[in-house]
């Protein structure tokens, strides 16, 4: 691990070589970057989960009225 990069590499490589290089095989993950990872994906999902709810929110609901009464009831969803 001479001058900075990785084994295998020689100085006289462009950056682009090492970019394709570091691109087909990427350094294996840390800890840190499963984590990350993990805290990315957990973010995602909530923020699909927010959206999915935030549809559900917009799609006008039926109203039945019970009878006998003046209160409006969301239809039981099935």
């Amino acid at each position: 691990m001479s001058n900075g990069l990785p084994d295998g590499f020689k100085g006289h490589h462009s950056a682009l070589v090492i970019l394709d290089k570091w691109v087909l095989r990427p350094p294996p993950p840390t800890f840190v970057d499963s984590l990350v990872f993990k805290c990315l994906l957990n973010n995602r999902r909530r923020q699909e989960e927010i959206a999915n709810q935030a549809e559900v929110k917009k799609t006008p609901k039926r109203i039945l009225r019970v009878a006998g009464t003046n209160q409006a009831r969301a239809p039981d969803r099935g």
